[in-house]
């Protein structure tokens, strides 16, 4: 598991973890909320979503990756679990510079040249085939 420290809302230090996986034919990126101290997963997902494409996924096309969001259950979430979809998703144009912008915005330390953006995101449930496999990546 990975250590992800990001600037949430009004420039917050936040700090989230992730590990990824494969769930079925897909990668699979699994963002753990631990502490609640600064912007939340569910709050930043496509910023962090975007920030692990475009490095660790770094030429996997977001529509092979499946988005999971775990919130400790000493935070009392209404959902441990969920699953983020995605409406829009593709590879960011070189010319089209404002997605990058937000990512360099929230994760300085992104500088790939090849960059991903998602955008509409969805919270689903995680159907219980899918929480076995997703709860032990790590």
């Amino acid at each position: 598991m990975k250590t992800l420290n990001y600037n949430g809302f009004s420039n917050t230090p936040s700090t989230c973890e992730y590990g990824i996986g494969d769930i079925h034919d897909k990668t699979a990126i699994v963002f753990y909320q631990g502490a609640m101290g600064g912007t939340s997963i569910t709050n930043m997902i496509e910023a962090l979503t975007m920030h692990v494409l475009s490095t660790d996924l770094q030429g996997v096309n977001p529509a092979q990756v499946r988005v999971f969001e775990h919130y400790a259950p000493s935070l009392n979430p209404l959902a441990e679990w969920q699953e983020v979809t995605f409406l829009d998703k593709g590879e960011i144009q070189e010319d089209k510079g404002i997605a990058k912008k937000l990512i360099e915005l929230v994760l300085p330390s992104s500088n790939t040249t090849k960059q991903w953006y998602v955008n509409n995101p969805t919270w689903l449930p995680v159907n219980a085939a899918d929480l076995v496999i997703v709860s032990v990546i790590q």
